[in-house]
């Protein structure tokens, strides 16, 4: 032990002892250096790979847009008969999409056809039944004045056989005022008719002198 000792010290004074440390030192320097080299390397390898994935997730969501907006062209330029003029092939990006558009097209088309049909029905029986009620009231018009024009005439008749027009409203429905106003409106159809010139129609009926029966309400 004391032999190894002195061994040491004099090699220490010799100056190998620092030669020893030095190569110590550097062994240590070049350690530390490769496994600082080595860690940078790996991270620049994660790094690397990290940025290669994010370059082609970027790469393949421009792709899928690209197409995606080409399919949607494609869809818009598409024609709403291609599946029937194609005898059922579809030139849409999307299978079914033109066939099913064709038949909703078809569809409201039919249901407008169908409203519009029906509008003009109803119209057009909206308009019979108008013109029907306006011939009845004409028809009812008519006969109303003829059956005044009548019963004028009539009271015109009795007026002259009865003493009074007093003694005549005792015996119908109607007053003294009314009977009086028939009666002037029988003298003005009257003076009418003889100033209208005679037609070959008139003649007999004013050669007959035949009225047509009326039905007067009595009391």
């Amino acid at each position: 032990m004391a032999d190894h000792d002195r061994q040491h010290r004099r090699l220490i004074g010799n100056g190998a002892g620092v030669q020893t440390v030095c190569l110590k030192e550097l062994f240590e320097f070049q350690l530390l250096w490769s496994c600082t080299v080595h860690r940078c390397s790996l991270c620049c390898c994660v790094v690397g790979l990290v940025l290669s994935l994010a370059l082609i997730d970027f790469c393949c969501c421009s792709w899928n847009a690209r197409v995606g907006v080409a399919a949607i062209r494609a869809g818009r330029r598409a024609r709403p008969g291609a599946a029937r003029c194609d005898a059922g092939s579809n030139r849409s990006s999307i299978p079914g999409m033109a066939s099913r558009h064709d038949r909703a097209t078809q569809e409201r088309r039919r249901r407008l056809r169908e409203r519009q049909e029906n509008e003009r029905k109803e119209f057009r029986r909206r308009q019979q039944a108008q013109m029907a009620a306006l011939h009845e009231i004409d028809g009812a018009v008519e006969r109303f004045e003829a059956a005044r024009a009548a019963v004028a005439a009539a009271l015109a008749n009795a007026v002259q056989v009865f003493p009074s027009v007093e003694a005549l409203a005792e015996v119908t429905a109607f007053d003294a005022k009314e009977i009086r106003a028939y009666e002037r409106r029988h003298r003005r159809e009257q003076q009418g008719a003889q100033r209208r010139p005679v037609t070959a129609e008139q003649v007999p009926q004013q050669a007959s002198g035949e009225a047509e029966p009326v039905t007067v309400p009595t009391g």
